[in-house]
């Protein structure tokens, strides 16, 4: 993942049994996309369910992993950095990772979240790299009146 010098534009080869879509607790959008894709997974306690996700990536290993957030902007994350609340997230863990975008109406971001989101994409970047896992990355952040543009985003694939 980390290798890749370009991740943008179309992802030839997955569906939804090599997809994985997950989102977190707070957002107001779970039972709408669940009508399209209902094994979407939910983080409510960060470190535990990131534990349950990383060993379903082991298990399934889909070929595509979509996170998604309540946002101010519709737009993907171009990147997920290894920094929150001013520390680094894996001690001696890469920079950065570079995500996939997909071509997609959704704008890309101009610099990378600080938030929760960012957390769990970077812990589940490293984890991707660390294993070695023939896997992509997406990350977007969704105002809800574009949750349909989201629903279409997920059916593509």
């Amino acid at each position: 993942m980390a290798e890749d010098k370009k991740a943008e534009g179309k992802y030839e080869g997955a569906s939804l049994n090599n997809l994985l879509i997950y989102t977190f607790r707070t957002n107001p959008l779970i039972e709408r996309v669940r009508v399209v894709y209902p094994e979407l997974f939910i983080f409510g306690k960060l470190k535990a369910d990131l534990v349950v996700f990383k060993n379903k990536l082991i298990k399934e290993k889909p070929k595509l992993i979509l996170g998604f957030a309540i946002g101010k902007t519709s737009q993907f994350e171009k990147i997920a950095v290894n920094r929150f609340n001013e520390k680094k997230i894996v001690r001696d863990g890469a920079e950065s990772f570079e995500l996939f975008i997909p071509d997609n109406a959704f704008k890309s971001s101009i610099k990378p979240t600080g938030s929760f989101c960012n957390w769990t994409i970077y812990q589940l970047a490293n984890f991707i790299a660390e294993n070695k896992l023939d896997c992509k990355l997406i990350f977007v952040h969704v105002e809800e009146k574009d949750y349909l543009n989201l629903l279409e985003l997920i059916k593509k694939f």
